[in-house]
């Protein structure tokens, strides 16, 4: 990787104190695999520092990424469902931020950090918005399948099979609960994912 100039370790230092050293860290394979004043130089070029977001950074990236023949890295987006923040009615909650227009799901899978329960049977599904609802769990299943304590497997495995389709503008990870309500639980749900360069 090629060395920072004292500017760019600068905005990097503002980029990550702004955006949360965590999901700057998330940025790190890509950060490896091309030169990151090119990526940061993108980035200062076309959004004001004050006005940065992880959006912004992976736009930067993209342009790098799609003038170079070396190919897209592949990059984690993450969300995090909280009963106690979000509630579980019967519905479809979109979770946290809203992925990359044009990304590929490749891989998938969540983390049940405490153990999600109903009084009424509930089933739940995770996916992406509109593009494939059920494309990180698979079809709705009750919560003893999908929402036991620890890691699952989602349905994109990394094979080109079962890659999921891009994403439109805004589409976030979404959690679907049917057949009833919520009571409590908590999950983070990772999905890796690339942005073709054509």
């Amino acid at each position: 990787m090629a060395l920072l100039t004292a500017a760019q370790k600068t905005l990097l230092a503002k980029l990550t104190q702004k955006l949360g050293k965590d999901k700057v860290d998330h940025l790190d394979p890509a950060f490896q695999q091309y030169n990151m004043g090119q990526i940061l130089g993108i980035l200062a070029d076309s959004t004001p520092l004050g006005e940065a977001t992880a959006a912004n950074v992976l736009t930067a990236i993209n342009t790098l990424v799609k003038a170079t023949d070396a190919g897209a890295p592949v990059m984690v987006h993450k969300a995090i469902y909280n009963h106690a923040v979000d509630g579980g009615l019967v519905s479809s909650i979109a979770l946290g931020t809203a992925l990359p227009t044009g990304a590929v799901p490749i891989r998938s899978y969540w983390n049940v950090i405490t153990p999600l329960t109903s009084g009424g049977g509930a089933k739940i599904a995770l996916g992406i918005e509109t593009s494939n609802t059920a494309g990180i769990s698979g079809a709705a299943a009750v919560l003893g399948t999908n929402g036991t304590a620890g890691w699952h497997d989602g349905e994109s495995d990394g094979a080109s099979t079962n890659f999921g389709s891009a994403t439109a503008a805004g589409q976030k990870i979404e959690i679907a609960i049917s057949v009833a309500a919520l009571t409590a639980g908590k999950l983070e749900v990772f999905v890796e994912y690339f942005i073709p360069a054509t």
